[in-house]
């Protein structure tokens, strides 16, 4: 499918804490994908830096990382 799509990266910062969310507009992903290589990366680099790892497939894809400034 060559279908546009949107991906959009929003950062927001509340004092200390920071929030990274990533989105995409495409046909998101099931639960069984998520357990390829590339999420591995996500959850090593989310556990590295003490964040709170969300993700959601509602509309497309979210991944939403919750973190503390250092």
């Amino acid at each position: 499918d060559q279908s546009v799509g949107l991906v959009r990266v929003d950062m927001n910062l509340q004092g200390p804490m920071a929030r990274l969310t990533i989105s995409d507009t495409g046909k998101g992903f099931t639960v069984s994908e998520a357990q390829g290589q590339g999420f591995e990366i996500i959850e090593g680099l989310a556990h590295h830096i003490d964040a709170r790892l969300t993700t959601s497939t509602e509309a497309g894809s979210t991944i939403i990382l919750d973190f503390r400034l250092r």
